[in-house]
């Protein structure tokens, strides 16, 4: 699905300048609330943090939730800053939905209350929107108005549907960025899964054996963007030279 030669160049890049990267693994316990007590350091941690958080940048957090059976797939969760693109943070591990909100709430408290959308397609992640909206209470959680519903009923949706519709619009933008070399990917194992993101009786998804979760991560993260006002220095009027036209002018 993804061009080849431009994951290579990622790659290559990657292996040169080794972008340095700190592991950090989770703990989880509801009666710690500082978000700053939530992480421990760990050299296999399931948490590599690229670029601590910058006071006042604005971040979106993708996520793609699983239900923590053991051998099955990993929920995670990817970090962009903008209006760079750049990726900060990444999480990959087999853990329990309940767990899994945990981690979002606190990872995107740290990176300044990042607009976070996780999908609800899988049950671990409807859970993990679940716990987020009900017990964490997140401030910044991405949602959608349902039109079908009356003024009197809640319309209000919580958490990211992945269907034909937003698959290939998620693949498009995705797409576009890489070529462009408009996003910096640090991660290996998001390169990874990316090459073995095929095409399967029509459908783009993981090759057999392989995983995808932290390409369906990554890809509602860059659909974040579209949601988050990016504040602009204004633009100063620069002064043009001695004597020109428009000095004159």
């Amino acid at each position: 699905i993804f061009p080849l030669e431009r994951i290579a160049e990622m790659e290559e890049y990657l292996i040169t300048k080794n972008p340095p990267s700190t592991k950090y693994r989770y703990q989880h316990d509801d009666e710690i609330k500082e978000a700053t007590n939530k992480f421990y350091q760990a050299r296999y941690g399931h948490l590599s943090i690229f670029e601590e958080p910058i006071p006042g940048v604005i971040y979106t957090l993708g996520a793609d939730g699983a239900q923590g059976i053991p051998k099955g797939d990993d929920s995670s969760a990817y970090v962009l800053r903008l209006p760079e693109m750049e990726e900060v943070a990444c999480f990959s591990d087999i853990i329990l939905p309940e767990h899994f909100a945990g981690v979002l709430n606190y990872l995107g408290l740290l990176y300044n209350k990042a607009l976070i959308g996780c999908e609800i397609n899988d049950k671990g992640g409807y859970a993990a929107v679940e716990k987020l909206v009900n017990f964490y209470h997140y401030p910044n959680l991405y949602y959608r108005i349902n039109p079908l519903k009356s003024v009197v009923e809640t319309n209000i949706r919580y958490g990211w549907t992945t269907n034909a519709e937003t698959r290939q619009m998620m693949i498009n933008d995705f797409t576009v960025l890489i070529n462009n070399g408009d996003i910096f990917i640090k991660s290996k194992e998001l390169l990874s899964q990316m090459k073995s993101f095929i095409l399967i009786n029509g459908k783009p998804q993981a090759a057999p054996g392989e995983h995808d979760d932290l390409v369906i991560s990554a890809m509602i993260a860059v659909q974040m963007v579209r949601q988050v006002s990016i504040p602009r220095e204004p633009i100063k009027p620069k002064n043009p030279p001695r004597f020109s036209f428009e000095w004159h002018m």
